[in-house]
């Protein structure tokens, strides 16, 4: 399977498209879109030296702001808002995730005055940021302070503070979404489309909003996310490898049959598997309605689980209709094919 963490790096890694992260009202306190925000690349690689172990952060940006739509090159020096943007990509939930960013703030900081960079008077603060695009809910702590022990809570005053933002993609709640302009929210909009109607939609939507701002490189990196991560996870069954623009995945798309009449709102990731399971039998029809659920069913579960055994695969095509309908819902949450059979038993 394609490593998504890698995918969501590429495309981050374009200041566009982090712009449109902090304007598009999920990176509380920063929702003033109307802010202008420059952007500087600052390099992710760090060693400890006490432990002589190199630590790689997934994205890191210097941002600097103007108020009220001043260029930050035009802002006073007296006035300029600094801050440290650190973008994290999980596709699973982490346990340790705020000791893991809390510990890679503090070598970043320690790296910035060794090399004298941030020289303005103070450190920058810093936003972290967890993009979590598993399937499953995320689990695990956010904040530090939910991961110290009750003991002596006379201390609770004087612990490290740290609280990043979540953005739990598969499970942002559909009225907290950014708007249908703002390129993020049109990426988490593709991202949750688990029907193929659902997810040409959106990357038409994306393709136009790209155009109309003329971001031809931030293009290229989402042709290649689309090529290489998105789409073999939703149409296997289709060759996007020659196609060298989104326009041309659109064009490749329509061998699908796709009814661009399908309603396009969707109210989570379970509702958008169904609408999945439901376009796989509609165009598993002449194949058999069996095949079809089938052949969505096994996209789901290999997202969950990565291959599947052959003895699965033999006792999936095998089952009914009713069969597999029910495993839909044992599929959002499985762990292991060992429950997968065991639903299966259940039939």
């Amino acid at each position: 399977m394609p490593n998504q963490d890698a995918g969501f790096k590429l495309i981050f890694s374009n200041p566009e498209l982090v712009r449109e992260l902090l304007s598009s009202g999920l990176c509380d306190p920063w929702r003033n879109a109307e802010e202008a925000i420059s952007l500087e690349k600052v390099s992710g690689s760090l060693v400890d030296e006490r432990l002589l172990v190199r630590r790689e952060n997934d994205l890191v940006w210097l941002c600097r702001k103007g108020e009220g739509g001043v260029d930050p090159a035009d802002t006073p020096p007296g006035n300029k808002q600094r801050a440290l943007v650190l973008v994290e990509f999980q596709s699973s939930p982490d346990p340790i995730m705020p000791v893991r960013l809390a510990s890679y703030l503090s070598l970043l900081y320690e790296q910035a005055h060794r090399e004298g960079a941030f020289s303005e008077p103070g450190l920058p603060r810093a936003l972290p940021v967890i993009l979590y695009h598993g399937l499953p809910e995320w689990n695990s702590a956010i904040a530090l302070t939910d991961l110290w022990s009750e003991e002596c809570p006379e201390l609770e005053s004087v612990q490290l503070q740290l609280q990043p933002i979540l953005i739990d993609v598969h499970h942002l709640d559909e009225t907290k979404l950014p708007a249908e302009n703002n390129l993020v929210g049109l990426l988490i909009r593709i991202e949750r489309s688990q029907d193929p109607n659902v997810a040409i939609y959106w990357i038409r939507k994306m393709n136009e909003r790209l155009l109309e701002l003329g971001e031809k490189s931030l293009q290229k990196s989402m042709t290649q996310w689309l090529k290489h991560y998105f789409l073999p996870t939703r149409m296997p069954e289709l060759d996007f490898e020659t196609c060298k623009t989104i326009e041309e995945i659109i064009m490749t798309s329509k061998h699908l049959t796709i009814d661009w009449s399908v309603p396009i709102r969707e109210e989570g990731i379970r509702i958008g598997i169904e609408q999945g399971l439901k376009q796989g039998v509609k165009q598993g029809v002449q194949q058999g309605m069996e095949k079809g659920a089938f052949k969505i069913l096994v996209k789901l579960l290999k997202r969950r689980l990565g291959p599947l055994s052959p003895e699965l695969e033999e006792k999936l095509e095998k089952a009914s209709l009713a069969t597999l309908n029910r495993l839909v819902d044992v599929a959002l949450d499985v762990e292991s094919e060992a429950q997968v059979f065991e639903a299966l038993g259940e039939g």
